[in-house]
């Protein structure tokens, strides 16, 4: 017991974020005051279990590793998942989690984003009401919450603390130091594709089917304004990459001095993540090669930025009335 509790002490002193006392940060950690704190890392008094779980939570390590009982070939991940049933209720709770995660990451003047895929960046698309409606009902449709003709894009009505909330979420993840997005030529093209399929079912009217498509050219709009400035409105730096490979899934990555967290989307809304050292190293290495697999466009490649965009365009316009 002692020499797991010392190999708890050592992973604390190496995890503890530069410039910060490991005492301090435990003590904010448990809510204990700062003796005690010291006598836990002093090993005069061992840490509970349930306070060694929550330090590892925090400050992102692994306690199996600490144990010796992981598997090499297993890794961690949490699921952030909410089926259609308990996503409005989870919703708050989920993003005031992840809001709190952006604001820490985004203290460190070094931090850093990283995304590669065929989806666009929910910094981008969670600044448009429409856009967000859609992504819920697609949702609700996905996980067989809606029955047909009774349940309708158009009369389906969202609380006004979600769109308040993905609000703050867009801006707080746009707060982290520098940004590098790799998309590919489809992630306008899976939208359309989806209204046009609830179209087909006439569970989407021409009016919003239009609203959408705006919204679809207001992002697009956005998006471009950011690749030809390389920067977000507030001045954060956004690197934009074009690939002419076709991106199988999206992965991500959050880097700073205290937090390494990696991930990719899966079942719509929801996302696989893990602070796992080995995972977020192999992540990180498959996003940087498919950034050397692509065509910078931010504040460059002015030719392939121009055709970039005018082929986005023509994908949202195919959402003109058929």
């Amino acid at each position: 017991m002692n020499a797991l509790n010392a190999a708890l002490i050592g992973a604390v002193l190496e995890n503890t974020p530069k410039n910060s006392n490991p005492a301090a940060t435990v003590a904010e950690i448990l809510n204990i005051g700062r003796e005690a704190a010291y006598r836990r890392m002093r090993g005069e008094v061992p840490f509970t279990f349930g306070e060694a779980a929550l330090v590892a939570a925090r400050l992102s390590f692994s306690l199996d590793r600490i144990m010796g009982t992981d598997d090499p070939d297993c890794v961690l991940f949490r699921l952030d998942f909410s089926d259609g049933q308990t996503l409005l209720e989870d919703y708050p709770g989920k993003v005031e989690s992840w809001i709190g995660k952006m604001e820490e990451i985004a203290s460190d003047e070094q931090s850093e984003f990283s995304l590669a895929g065929s989806s666009l960046p929910a910094a981008l698309y969670l600044g448009y009401e429409g856009l967000v409606r859609f992504r819920f009902f697609k949702c609700f449709f996905q996980h067989g919450m809606l029955d047909g003709a009774n349940n309708r894009f158009d009369d389906m009505q969202l609380p006004p603390h979600v769109f308040d909330l993905s609000r703050r979420l867009r801006q707080a993840v746009r707060q982290i130091d520098t940004t590098y997005y790799v998309l590919d030529h489809s992630c306008f093209k899976h939208w359309v594709n989806a209204i046009r399929s609830f179209r087909a079912m006439r569970l989407i009217s021409e009016g919003c089917v239009r609203e959408l498509r705006e919204e679809l050219l207001r992002m697009l709009d956005e998006l471009e304004e950011i690749a030809l400035t390389g920067r977000f409105p507030d001045g954060r730096r956004v690197f934009l990459y074009i690939s002419d490979v076709d991106l199988e899934g999206t992965y991500s990555y959050f880097v700073s001095q205290a937090v390494q967290s990696s991930g990719m989307a899966v079942f719509s809304v929801n996302s696989l993540r893990t602070s796992d050292p080995d995972m977020f190293a192999r992540i990180k290495q498959w996003v940087l090669a498919m950034r050397r697999l692509s065509t910078l466009v931010s504040r460059s490649g002015e030719l392939q930025r121009l055709r970039f965009f005018k082929e986005q365009r023509a994908v949202v316009s195919e959402l003109d009335a058929e």
